[in-house]
């Protein structure tokens, strides 16, 4: 690796400096235990995970079809589910960014720290960003269905997963949200 960087150095000094910022970066952030990819931590997979029979899943209905239906590409699929849950996790955490409650909660070297304010403005989701989730959600759905107008719910579905044949049955399904 250093006859690498001392290569970089000789050929190409702005990159040398970038490949230094960022290895120092996550080597700060390692230090400080802050989960940072590319790298893996251990702390990232070591919280305690309850073992349960049922699970939930969040579906996103246009016109009550599911979003698959519409054949959308696999990017889209993954953008409003993934959105859709953090949008529902915000919600049942009083309109507080799931994230934000992580960092404020699990690393108080940076809630502490005296550019925090700054980058929470920047970061994290608001009640007037909720808002303009809802119209930007529903004008993609809308673009994916072809439909000018469509009724768009996020839908969540509780299963009870039998663990002889592994089978999930469903214990209820809620419309969480309705667009």
């Amino acid at each position: 690796m250093f006859s690498f960087l001392v290569g970089l150095k000789r050929t190409d000094p702005k990159a040398f400096l970038l490949v230094v910022i960022c290895i120092t970066i996550q080597l700060f952030f390692t230090f400080i235990k802050l989960e940072a990819t590319p790298f893996v931590l251990f702390g990232m997979f070591s919280e305690k995970v309850m073992a349960s029979d049922t699970f939930s899943t969040i579906q996103v209905l246009i016109n009550d079809r599911t979003l698959e239906s519409y054949n959308p590409p696999f990017r889209e699929t993954q953008l409003l589910e993934i959105n859709a849950g953090n949008y529902i996790g915000m919600k049942r955490n009083n309109q507080n960014d799931i994230l934000k409650t992580r960092v404020e909660t699990g690393y108080p070297f940076i809630y502490n720290s005296v550019f925090y304010p700054f980058v929470a403005r920047q970061v994290y989701n608001t009640p007037k960003a909720q808002n303009d989730f809802k119209a930007w959600f529903k004008e993609k759905c809308n673009h994916i269905a072809d439909i000018d107008n469509a009724v768009v719910k996020i839908v969540e579905t509780k299963y009870l997963l039998n663990r002889t044949t592994l089978y999930p049955s469903p214990l209820k399904h809620e419309i969480l949200e309705v667009f």
